[in-house]
C-alpha cells in the first residue's frame, strides 16, 4: 500500500490534509495525477473503518482527481462506496454530487435502466430547482447524458449550456470544462460544424485559463479536425501547434490519452496539404500511441481513414490489411455490446422472477385458499419472462448476423471504392499528360499496368461481395413449392456425406438407422451437409482419419437423428455460442462462422424441430436433431 501521507489515526490531521489537498488542486488542476496514489491508499484504509463524513469527502475528492487525470472510467469504487455511505446520512453536502456522477458512469456503461433510476431520485429531491446553485449543475450535468444515451442531442446540448451556466454561477473549481467537450460532441452528431468548432474553441480556451492542460490539447484537437472541414488549413496547424506545446506539461496517465488524438489531428492536417506519406507515418505513430482497450471503435475509424491514403502512396495490401483490422474490432465491439445487452436482459429477468417468486410466497404464506390463483399467476410471469429473454437472444443474434453482413461487406465494397477512385485519378493524371503533350511510353506504359492491377482488384472484390450475397441468400431455408417424396433417410444420410467430403478424405461414415425409416423435405439433406462440413473443418485435424457416426430412430411421429464423432469436441465458452452467427475458431481463416447458425435455421423453419449440441474437449462432439414428421410409411427399398 502507498505511503499514507498523514496519522490516519487524528481526525482533525485527516480534514486538514484534505482542505490542503484540495487547495493544491484547485490551484493546479494539471497536477491532479501525482495527488492520486496518495489519495487512493487513504481510501482504502477508511474501507476498513466505520463510514463516516470525512470519507465521503474524500471520496469525492478522489473521484476529481481522476477525472482531471482522464481516468474517470476507474472512478467506480469510489463512487459506489461514497454513494453508500452517502445513503446512510453521512457527507450531505456531497449526495446530490454522488448520485449525479454515478448516473453519468451508468450512461458511459450502457446502463439505462440504472442511469434513469438515479436520476429519477435526483429529481424527486428537487435538485433541478430547489437546491443550491452547484447542485443544480450536477443534475442538469447527468440529465444531459441521460439525453445523450436517448440520442437526443437538441435536449442534450440545452442542458449541458445551462450546466456550464449553473458551473460558472457557482464558481465551481471541478473538471467542468468536460460540458462543453460534450456540447461540441454533441454538435458534431448533428452534423454542424460551426458549432462543433465554437464548442471546441470555448472549451480550450477555458481550460487554458484553467490550467488544464489536457482538456486544453483535447479541445484543440477537436478545433483543428473542425476546422479542416471547414477547410481552414491555417487554424488547424495553429491549434495542433499549441497542442503540442500544453501535452509538454501533462502527466504520463494523460499524455496516453491525448498523445494519439493530436497524432492523428496531424495526420489529417497533412492529408489537407497533400503529404500523403507523413500522414501515414502519423496515423501510425497515433496506433503506436493508443490505448487499444478504451479506444476500439475510434482505432477502427482512423484504420478506415488510413486506408485510402495507403492505396494512393502504392501500399495496397497495407491497406487491405487496415480495412481487415477495422472490421475485426467494429465486429469485437459489436459483438461485446450484444453479449452486455443480453447479460443485460438476463439479470433484469432473473430479478423480475425473484421478485414474483417472492410476492407469490407472501401471498401463500398470507392466504393459503388463493394458493392457488397466486401459483398460477407465478407461472404466467415466468413463461412471460423466459419469453422476453427468448426474444432478446433472437434480436441480439439478428443484430451480430445484420452487423456482420454489413461489415463482411464494407471490406470488399470499400476496397473496390477505394481503388476506382485513385484509377480515377490515375486516368484523369494520363489524360492531362496526354493533353499537355508530355506523355513519355515509359509513364504510358506504367499508367496502363496501375489500371490493369485496380481494375482486376475491383473485379476480385465485386465477385467475392457477390459470393458473399449468394451466401446470405441461403441463410434463409425455403417453404417447399410442393410436396417432397418420402425418401429412405440412409440414402439421404449418404448423399449429404459424399457432397459435404472430398472424395480422398480420410474420415469414415457409420451408419445406424432403421432400415425402413424415410424422411420428407430436403431441409435434412441441408441440415446434414452443413453438419458433416463442420466436423470435417473442426473437429479432426487435416489428414487425420477419424470416424463420424450417424444413429436415428422414432417414437410414435417424433423422429430424432444423431451425428456423433470422436475428434477434439468444442471448448466449454464456446458451446453455449456455437449456433450464433459470425462464431468460429478459424474466422478470418477463410471461414464465415454461418455454417451452424444456417443448419440451425434450417432445422427449425425447414423441420419444425430443435437442434442441440453436446460436447466434452477432447472427447467429440454430438448434434442432436428433433422434429415432428406426420403420415410416416415404410419405405421400399
Amino acid at each position: 500500500m502507498q505511503h499514507l501521507p498523514i496519522d490516519p489515526s487524528l481526525l482533525a490531521d485527516r480534514w486538514a490534509w484534505l482542505e490542503a489537498e484540495q487547495a493544491r488542486y484547485w490551484n493546479e488542476p494539471n497536477q491532479a495525477g501525482d495527488q492520486i496514489a496518495a489519495t487512493q491508499a487513504l481510501f482504502e484504509l477508511l474501507q476498513q473503518e466505520e463510514p463516516s463524513d470525512f470519507g465521503v469527502a474524500l471520496a469525492v475528492h478522489l473521484v476529481c482527481l481522476l477525472d482531471d487525470d482522464f481516468q474517470g472510467h476507474t472512478a467506480g469504487p469510489a463512487l459506489t462506496i461514497g454513494l453508500a455511505w452517502a445513503e446512510l446520512g453521512l457527507g450531505s453536502p456531497y449526495r446530490i454530487y454522488l448520485l449525479a456522477r454515478s448516473c453519468r458512469r451508468y450512461v458511459f456503461l450502457g446502463d439505462g435502466e440504472r442511469a434513469a433510476s438515479l436520476l429519477a431520485r435526483l429529481t424527486e429531491m428537487n435538485a433541478g430547482t430547489a437546491s443550491a446553485m452547484i447542485d443544480r449543475g450536477y443534475y442538469q450535468h447527468a440529465m444531459a447524458m441521460c439525453f445523450n444515451l436517448k440520442q437526443e442531442p437538441l435536449r442534450e446540448i440545452e442542458c449541458l449550456q445551462e450546466a456550464a451556466r449553473l458551473y460558472q454561477g457557482a464558481g465551481y473549481r471541478g473538471p467542468w470544462v468536460i460540458v462543453y467537450t460534450r456540447i461540441a460532441i454533441a454538435y458534431l452528431r448533428l452534423d454542424d460544424i460551426a458549432r462543433r468548432l465554437l464548442a471546441s474553441q470555448m472549451a480550450a480556451d477555458l481550460s487554458v485559463q484553467q490550467g488544464r492542460w489536457g482538456h486544453a490539447v483535447n479541445n484543440l484537437t477537436g478545433v483543428a479536425e473542425a476546422s479542416l472541414e471547414l477547410g481552414d488549413v491555417a487554424m488547424a496547424q495553429q491549434a495542433l501547434s499549441h497542442a503540442s506545446a500544453y501535452l509538454q506539461r501533462l502527466s504520463a496517465a494523460s499524455r496516453l490519452f491525448c498523445e494519439p488524438e493530436v497524432l492523428a489531428a496531424q495526420a489529417n492536417c497533412c492529408v489537407a496539404q497533400q503529404d500523403l506519406r507523413e500522414a501515414v507515418s502519423l496515423m501510425r505513430q497515433s496506433f503506436v500511441a493508443m490505448d487499444p482497450l478504451r479506444a476500439k471503435t475510434q482505432h477502427a475509424r482512423r484504420l478506415r481513414d488510413l486506408a485510402p491514403w495507403l492505396v494512393q502512396t502504392g501500399e495496397g495490401q497495407e491497406a487491405l490489411s487496415a480495412l481487415e483490422q477495422a472490421h475485426a474490432l467494429e465486429l469485437e465491439d459489436l459483438r461485446n455490446a450484444s453479449q452486455k445487452s443480453l447479460t443485460q436482459a438476463l439479470e433484469k429477468a432473473e430479478l423480475q422472477h425473484a421478485r414474483a417468486e417472492q410476492e407469490a410466497a407472501q401471498a401463500h404464506a398470507k392466504e393459503l385458499q388463493q394458493q392457488n390463483n397466486a401459483l398460477a399467476e407465478s407461472l404466467q410471469l415466468q413463461r412471460e419472462l423466459q419469453e422476453e429473454l427468448i426474444a432478446s437472444t433472437r434480436l441480439a443474434s439478428l443484430g451480430n448476423l445484420l452487423a456482420g453482413v454489413s461489415h463482411e461487406l464494407n471490406t470488399p465494397l470499400g476496397i473496390s471504392l477505394t481503388t476506382l477512385s485513385a484509377m480515377v485519378e490515375c486516368s484523369l493524371s494520363l489524360e492531362q499528360r496526354i493533353q499537355a503533350g508530355a506523355l513519355s511510353r515509359s509513364g504510358l506504359v506504367a499508367d496502363v499496368a496501375n489500371l490493369r492491377e485496380g481494375a482486376c482488384l475491383t473485379q476480385r472484390n465485386v465477385e467475392r461481395a457477390i459470393a458473399m450475397v449468394t451466401t446470405y441468400k441461403e441463410l434463409m431455408p425455403q417453404e417447399p413449392v410442393a410436396p417432397v417424396a418420402e425418401q429412405p433417410l440412409h440414402a439421404v444420410v449418404r448423399e449429404a456425406w459424399h457432397q459435404a467430403l472430398a472424395p480422398n478424405s480420410s474420415l469414415s461414415l457409420e451408419l445406424d438407422l432403421p432400415e425402413h425409416l424415410g424422411v420428407t423435405g430436403d431441409a435434412l439433406s441441408d441440415v446434414l451437409l452443413q453438419l458433416f462440413q463442420n466436423v470435417a473443418r473442426h473437429a479432426y485435424a487435416p489428414g487425420q482419419p477419424g470416424v463420424v457416426r450417424v444413429s436415428a430412430g422414432r417414437v410414435g411421429h417424433q423422429l430424432w437423428l444423431h451425428v456423433q464423432d470422436q475428434g477434439r469436441g468444442i471448448a466449454a465458452d464456446l458451446l453455449p455460442r456455437v449456433f450464433d452467427p459470425y462464431v468460429s475458431t478459424q474466422f478470418g481463416q477463410g471461414r464465415s462462422g454461418l455454417g451452424l447458425f444456417k443448419a440451425q435455421a434450417q432445422v427449425s423453419k425447414g423441420l419444425k424441430g430443435r437442434l442441440s449440441a453436446k460436447s466434452v474437449p477432447g472427447e467429440g462432439a454430438r448434434f442432436e436433431i428433433e422434429w415432428l414428421q406426420l403420415e410416416l410409411r415404410p419405405v421400399a427399398l
